[in-house]
């Protein structure tokens, strides 16, 4: 009985080292240069993308009261006290996440290549499946195995492609959502009919001075 026990405990052990010692499938060589590149690209712009999803997080998190009252401070800032009312800024933070919900023209280069290397890596799957395919109606057990593998490597490839830049894509979805609810918290206002727009100066000042005058009012 207890050589039986040990030969027991022996095999679990045995199991539990083969568990611990499976590894990933690596990365198929027709693609490892190529996603290894893009590893590297990524690790060097991951700070900035960190920082910037920390401060869009931070934004985020303000209630629609405090973005509010950041607004009317904001309108003092630029118009005075005494013209502030008759102005609706956006709120600084505000205009953080509109700056922030969409891509910089580096980021929408990157993402190419990503898409890039997920539709070739798409295009060997479909090659690989098909060969699977005709191993199983072969019955070609060893093949079918092989090529499971192979075809598992190459799903892996598509996944890690796709978490480079997850960073960006979550600093994105933050800010959209923000704005979104931001949006539908605020309410029609009426215009004084007392205000005027007057001496608008043809700058991005002056455009920007007419968009403060008439946001959110019914024109």
């Amino acid at each position: 009985p207890h050589l039986r026990a040990r030969t027991r405990l022996s095999l679990c052990v045995m199991t539990a080292s083969r568990k611990k010692q499976k590894v990933a499938d690596p990365v198929p060589a027709a693609f490892a240069e190529r996603l290894a590149e893009l590893r590297q690209r990524a690790a060097e712009r991951e700070p900035g993308w960190l920082a910037l999803l920390a401060e869009v997080k931070k934004a985020a998190e303000l209630s629609d009261e405090s973005l509010h009252a950041e607004g009317r401070r904001e309108a003092e800032r630029r118009y005075g006290s005494a013209s502030a009312a008759h102005f609706w800024p956006e709120p600084p933070s505000v205009a953080l996440l509109i700056e922030q919900s969409v891509r910089t023209e580096g980021e929408v280069a990157f993402a190419a290549e990503l898409d890039a290397i997920c539709v070739d890596v798409g295009d060997a799957k479909a090659a690989q499946l098909a060969r699977l395919q005709q191993a199983k109606a072969a019955a070609d057990i060893d093949a079918v195995r092989e090529l499971g593998r192979g075809l598992g490597a190459l799903h892996a490839v598509v996944g890690a492609a796709r978490a480079l830049d997850q960073p960006v894509r979550d600093r994105i979805q933050v800010a959209s959502r923000r704005i979104e609810a931001y949006r539908a918290s605020r309410t029609v206002r009426q215009l004084d009919a007392r205000a005027r727009l007057v001496d608008v100066p043809p700058t991005h000042a002056g455009y920007r001075q007419g968009l403060d005058f008439f946001r959110l009012d019914r024109a």
